[in-house]
């Protein structure tokens, strides 16, 4: 229970990034920054390596395997790149770094799309292991939605590096986009929740306790018998 709350204190702050440094570049030099922010990220990798290594049954195995490939490629290149900052003490370097992350995110999305299933079929699955084939389309869709997500919203943090002030990047990628990414997944879950009732892809309880009463009546009477 600790770790998760320290984990989350710690995926909080990695969130705070552009505040961080809008704050930051105000007091002390961009290496500085990127060795409080090299803290953070290392302690994240570690607790991520711990979950990863705690015993785990067959049913948990491919949701560890998935958040490994969703986000722990992320905060590794991004720790590498937080490194390169701070060898460099460049100040434009510590702004390109949404953009290294939205480029990562991409990536990885992009490449489930050529080597199914999905990105957003494979994190479906962790919830609904049984999902209905007729749901694989609308998990790809998806899936290259959230790719073009990437691709603006990394082009976006890119000009606001190059062309803006420290001020309006900061206001883009510390606020903006995250509000763009939850109106992003508030949409998707509208239109999932849609074309669930519309196409009455659900698997109600009752079913199955009807099968088992099925099988326990034949039971009884073979028994009977």
């Amino acid at each position: 229970m600790l770790k998760a709350v320290f984990n989350g204190i710690l995926v909080v702050l990695t969130l705070l990034y552009p505040v961080a440094v809008y704050l930051g570049l105000q007091t002390m030099e961009p290496r500085g920054i990127a060795l409080i922010l090299l803290v953070l990220f290392g302690l994240r990798i570690i607790l991520g390596i711990a979950s990863k290594t705690a015993p785990k049954t067959a049913d948990t195995t491919s949701e560890h395997k998935n958040r490994i490939q969703a986000l722990q490629l992320p905060l590794i290149v991004g720790t590498i790149f937080i490194a390169i900052v701070a060898a460099l003490n460049s100040k434009i370097s510590l702004l390109f770094y949404p953009v290294v992350i939205n480029s990562v995110m991409l990536t990885i999305f992009a490449a489930t799309l050529a080597k199914p299933p999905s990105m957003i079929e494979r994190l479906a699955r962790l919830t609904e292991p049984d999902l209905p084939a007729e749901a694989i389309p609308y998990t790809r869709n998806v899936t290259v939605i959230w790719c073009l997500f990437f691709i603006i919203n990394g082009s976006i943090a890119l000009y606001t590096a190059l062309y803006s002030t420290i001020e309006v990047w900061s206001l883009y990628n510390g606020l903006i986009s995250y509000i763009a990414m939850g109106l992003l997944f508030a949409i998707e879950f509208i239109v999932r929740m849609y074309i669930k009732r519309a196409h009455n892809i659900h698997r109600p309880r009752y079913d199955i306790e009807k099968t088992d009463f099925k099988k326990t009546d034949k039971t009884k009477t073979a028994n009977r018998e």
